[in-house]
């Protein structure tokens, strides 16, 4: 065959390469190629495979490559050749970040797109170094740089590459000189060559580096078993093709780059892990973007002494970050290490009007800004703007979230920030943004205090408060105020704006417009108790009173003051905040504002009331009151018996409490406030509850729900809705058939959908009991994994185990205890088994008392009996635990006594009885209690007993008692248990065969393999070493890398091997560092031999050794001596000697 680039090789395997650096490469196998209608055949191979693929006619993946779990799993799923999508490793199974799932390729391409500098090309190298090493690909593979970006690709630089020059480039590579061919032919050429090896069964992998369009991209695509794979700053949403698409970096995968770039430098490099607080901050400064992440570590790399907290203050300290993060070198593939470079040529691929909106977007608030205040800005209509932002969108310059919110990366900001724009241009559009933002406040403000009353011509068509159209700002109008079809809509835009709102104040003062400073924040002040609260409000009002004081303005002065305080209670900071209302009432009665006075006495007593000062907050709360019905302020009355209300419960007079929220909820009505009114009504009817008037309880709750309603506040009906479910369940007679349940799932799907996920667990909780009672178990399961779920998502273990208690006590009491008593027990043994393995766990059931009073609590009365109603079926489950039961129940009497350690005695009596009347799994736990106090002879008695009976942890655990005293038996009870499915004992056999060599190896791997599969660590790891040794690389890192995920200090050294052997040193040391941190000596003496600096090979072994590695003494030893250091050396050989006879 013809070689375009150095003639032609011998032998089975040929390669080709670019003399261009990363330009065009290929690695193939025995290809038949038919170019220009002549065939060309390279020479027959040898009948077996390869020992490895040829990886290194692919750019290698950066050093120090590291997180991109998930996005990588995803590329490499869709990597799979073949027209079905067949895995070439069966069993295989790689989830796709995407998706969310595993699944064959739908399409032969897959895009990788994101931002400049966010890591495409590296993962695109990553994935396709891993696909050949996998042998996936036999037809071989390409990679090519279209250079897309015109400027920085990895080809160095110039004009984007057209198709025809792609083509070129590809045919050229395969080995023939596309001269022959003419010019309108050799895409065709290229698309036969494709058709042939997809004949022939040699599928090829093409990687389409830095893509301009889908247009370049297209024709070179092809069906059948090849894979193409496209980097693109674009979204190239017209190719057919999945597509991955990458974003900043998570915070700890940011860090762990920034360390693996330093130790690639100087492996002794522990500046990250040593100063972690400054590397956190340089990471946020980074924003967490690869390039930049990049360009930090290369300037520490040059200044070692320089702290990453230093480097952090200057980059603090720079106007423009972007500008900063630049080192005077370029990347291995030719790219500037310089933020600014890598956006710039996405800025100039912009039209003049997509430029020209890309400059200004930096001048809006906020950390993101909808497409109304995004025309506004750019003084044209949303119908001109959105067309701009979706380019600006394809070029990764910006981020759409949802239908109407678009935000920039905090680097990409800071670039266009820097770029020239006139100081009138910047005001102009400032001041635009600023009134657009103040009018539509305005605007909100006004509908809101419409109580409802809405008329919907006097503020334009529905749907024009979202901004998702041009209504509004419409094509006639450029920055005009949205307007809003109801007090919903009016607060919705409030409360997706206030944090673009609560940074316009500032702004607007900076900006030489303190009168729209003090509007604006007069207005934000009005709905403070609407919007969230935050720091940001803090810093606002801060910032306020600052300029009031200056401008002399007391009343301005005391309104800032007491939204101050207002801000410091809502985050926590409850004296502050009371010391700053105190001033905002001191000076708002100096000043003699009488409304600001009253403001000033109510949010005190608010405050107090938060505090749980009654005493305190009384007076203030009756000065207030006496107020409002002086100035005839009949919500601010009402605001003031509420509070009261709450006062005289804390002072546990619920009378006197009830008579104030009457007065609150009567007041609010006539005011047509129905939030207060519902406010009141719902602690009004928890006093009822207390009382134990669920009837009456139950009234009020419904009044609550309606008034809610009718406020449209979604946050409040829920958790009303939970309250009238639990009275109903107290007070039956109150509940329509149905009521209970269909009141729940309401609840349930609100707190689901306002995010309120903690809420939502209790709502599901409650539902699943209910359930239960009406005997509608396949229901109340349903409800109880929900849940579970969500308690898994909010990380509450704790919550999640006594849970898990609960639901065992449903299932035992709320259906047929003759059939789900095993259910009940199995459950509530997984339940509490789990517990009692977790100290934390443990000490969180303690604080229920003595189980007995935990057990005892279900059946006692309660104010909200939403936990456990009382039912005949707990009396009888209580009967049982009195010791009347079956040998189940018996056995989890026991299974509950032994979740508090000191009580394991009571536990192995319950345990006894259950095993003398022939309860199987107590004699496994009287077997595994034995074992624990060192009984072999005990143990060895019952687990044989359970065993005998056909339970496989007891012969699993039988086999480990008789290795005790090397009884061959053991062999025989490990492989029943294995046959019968055990994992633990197929590793347990495998070990057995792997020590004695007596197995081969197909057959240990056999053993382990199932075992792996059900993702048993030890078989993870000890299979994927065992691939490792005889060369199956591939499925071998993939199985450690699951192991190192794990937190297996086994795992991490057995990957950091594996890395070292495939030579990448920088992701082993990466790993063995980690397993050395969690003490594996083995890790600590590969670290002692990689080591750069004799002190740090010294180091390493040293800690081997004093952790007592023999291997690691004699090391040490050895060096010792080599240094003239003999007494020392003398000292640790002796040791070892010592170590090795024991």
């Amino acid at each position: 065959m013809k070689a375009a680039f150095g003639g032609t090789a011998a032998g089975g395997d040929i390669k080709w390469s670019a003399t261009a650096p990363n330009s065009t490469v290929i690695y193939m196998k025995n290809p038949v190629i038919k170019i220009g209608g002549s065939d060309a055949a390279a020479p027959s191979a040898p009948s077996h495979e390869p020992t490895s693929p040829r990886t290194a006619a692919l750019p290698p993946a950066p050093a120090g490559f590291t997180g991109r779990e998930d996005e990588l799993a995803d590329v490499l799923a869709q990597l799979n050749p073949g027209p079905e999508g067949a895995a070439p490793e069966p069993g295989r199974s790689e989830r796709s970040a995407t998706s969310g799932s595993p699944g064959p390729p739908t399409t032969t391409a897959t895009t990788v797109t994101g931002m400049p500098g966010v890591g495409k090309t590296a993962l695109a190298q990553q994935a396709a170094q891993e696909a050949v090493r996998q042998r996936r690909f036999p037809g071989g593979a390409f990679f090519v740089d279209l250079r897309g970006d015109g400027g920085d690709g990895a080809g160095g630089g110039g004009a984007p590459l057209t198709t025809e020059e792609a083509v070129r480039q590809l045919l050229s590579a395969a080995g023939e000189s596309p001269d022959g061919i003419p010019p309108d032919g050799q895409v065709a050429a290229w698309q036969r060559f494709l058709a042939r090896l997809a004949e022939e069964g040699s599928p090829v992998l093409v990687v389409l580096d830095n893509a301009a369009s889908a247009g370049t991209v297209s024709p070179l695509l092809h069906g059948g078993p090849h894979r193409f794979l496209v980097t693109s700053r674009q979204t190239l949403s017209a190719l057919t093709a999945h597509r991955v698409v990458l974003g900043p970096m998570p915070h700890d995968d940011a860090l762990a780059m920034l360390d693996s770039r330093l130790r690639h430098i100087d492996a002794a490099d522990g500046r990250v892990t040593g100063d972690a607080v400054g590397a956190d901050r340089l990471v946020e400064l980074c924003d967490h973007l690869p390039l930049a992440l990049r360009v930090a570590a290369a300037a520490l790399g040059d200044e070692p002494a320089r702290s990453p907290a230093q480097l952090a203050d200057a980059l603090g300290a720079e106007g423009a970050r972007s500008d900063a993060l630049a080192y005077d070198d370029t990347d291995e593939s030719g790219r500037p290490l310089a933020v600014t470079a890598a956006f710039g040529t996405s800025y100039r691929r912009l039209s003049g009007a997509q430029a020209r909106v890309f400059r200004l977007l930096p001048l809006a608030t906020g950390a993101d800004v909808s497409t109304s205040a995004a025309a506004a800005l750019a003084g044209l209509t949303v119908r001109e703007v959105r067309p701009l932002l979706a380019a600006l969108a394809r070029n990764a310059l910006l981020q759409p979230h949802g239908a109407d919110r678009w935000s920039m990366h905090g680097l990409v900001r800071s670039y266009s920030a820097a770029l020239p724009r006139s100081e009138e241009e910047r005001e102009d559009a400032a001041g635009r943004f600023l009134t657009h933002l103040v009018d539509t406040a305005g605007q909100a403000l006004s509908v809101l205090a419409a109580d409802g009353e809405h008329d919907g011509e006097s503020h334009g068509e529905p749907g024009g408060g979202t901004g998702d159209g041009d209504s509004g700002n419409g094509d006639g109008t450029r920055g005009d105020a949205l307007r809003f079809d109801g007090p919903e809509e009016a607060a919705a835009w409030l409360r997706s704006e206030h944090d673009t709102l609560l940074s316009a104040v500032p702004a607007a003062a900076e900006q030489g417009q303190p009168g729209l400073a003090r509007r604006l924040f007069g207005m934000l002040s009005a709905c403070q108790g609407l919007l969230p609260s935050s720091q940001r409000w803090v810093e606002v009002a801060r910032g306020a009173v600052e300029r009031a004081r200056t401008d002399t303005d007391r009343e301005g002065e005391a309104a800032a003051l007491r939204v101050l305080g207002t801000a410091l209670v809502n985050t926590g900071r409850e004296d502050e905040g009371i010391a700053a209302l105190e001033s905002s009432l001191r000076v708002s009665r100096e000043s003699g504002d009488r409304g600001e006075t009253l403001a000033a006495l109510l949010a005190l007593a608010g405050a107090l009331v938060a505090a749980r000062r009654p005493g305190d907050a009384r007076p203030a709360a009756e000065t207030a009151r006496e107020a409002a019905r002086e100035q005839g302020e009949r919500e601010a009355e009402a605001e003031a018996q509420f509070l009261l209300g709450h006062v005289h419960i804390l002072r546990e007079d619920r009378t006197e409490a009830a008579v104030h929220l009457l007065d609150a909820a009567a007041a609010a009505r006539e005011c047509r406030d129905p939030y207060a009114e519902g406010r009141a009504l719902g602690m009004l009817g928890h006093l009822r509850c207390d009382e134990r008037s669920f009837a009456e309880a139950a009234v009020l709750f419904r009044e609550t729900v309606a008034a809610y309603r009718a406020a449209a506040e979604p946050h409040a009906i829920a958790p009303a809705l939970r309250w009238l479910a639990c009275a109903l369940i107290a007070a039956p007679s109150e509940a329509e058939p149905g009521e209970v349940v269909a009141t729940l799932t309401e609840a349930t799907d609100l707190h689901h959908g306002t995010g309120d996920r903690a809420d939502e667990v209790r709502a599901l909780r409650i539902l699943a009991l209910q359930l239960a009672v009406e005997e509608r178990r396949d229901d109340a399961y349903e409800a109880a994994d929900r849940a579970l779920d969500v308690h898994r998502a909010l990380g509450a273990p704790a919550q999640e185990a006594d849970l898990l208690f609960r639901l065992a006590l449903l299932r035992m009491r709320y259906t047929d205890m003759a059939d789900s008593v095993r259910e009940g027990v199995d459950r509530g043994h997984d339940a509490l088994m789990h517990m009692a393995q977790d100290p934390y766990l443990r000490k969180a059931m303690k604080r229920h008392g003595k189980f007995e009073d935990y057990v005892r609590s279900y059946n006692t009365p309660r104010p909200a009996p939403a936990d456990a109603p009382g039912s005949e079926q707990l009396q009888q489950f209580l009967r049982v635990l009195a010791g009347v039961g079956e040998p189940a129940d018996k056995h989890f009497i026991g299974c509950l006594l032994a979740t508090d350690p000191e009580r394991v005695d009571a536990a192995a009596r319950w345990w006894r009885e259950a095993a003398d009347d022939g309860h199987v799994p107590a004699h496994l736990l009287l077997g595994v209690t034995a074992a624990g106090r060192q009984d072999w002879e005990d143990a060895e008695r019952h687990f044989r007993q359970a065993a005998e009976s056909g339970d496989t942890e007891a012969m699993y655990h039988l086999g480990h008692t008789l290795q005790k005293r090397s009884a061959p038996e053991r062999l025989a009870w490990w492989r029943a248990a294995a046959d019968a499915g055990h994992n633990g004992a197929r590793v347990s056999l495998a070990l057995e065969h792997l020590q004695a060599q007596d197995g081969s190896r197909e057959e240990v791997e056999d053993l382990l393999r199932p075992a792996a599969d059900a993702g048993n660590d030890q078989a993870v790891r000890l299979l994927g070493t065992l691939l490792h040794q005889r060369g199956a690389l591939g499925e071998a890192e993939r199985l450690l890398r699951l192991s190192a995920a794990a937190g297996t200090p086994d795992g991490m050294a057995s990957l950091g091997d594996l890395l070292s052997d495939t030579h990448r040193r920088g992701l082993a040391v990466w790993w063995w560092r980690r397993a050395a941190e969690a003490g594996h000596t083995g890790a600590m003496v590969s670290l002692g031999f990689h080591a750069v600096r004799a002190r740090w090979t010294e180091h390493w072994w040293l800690t081997a050794a004093e952790a007592g590695d023999d291997y690691g003494m004699r090391l040490l030893a050895k060096l010792l001596s080599q240094q003239g250091r003999h007494r020392e050396a003398e000292r640790w050989q002796a040791r070892a000697s010592a170590a090795q006879v024991e």
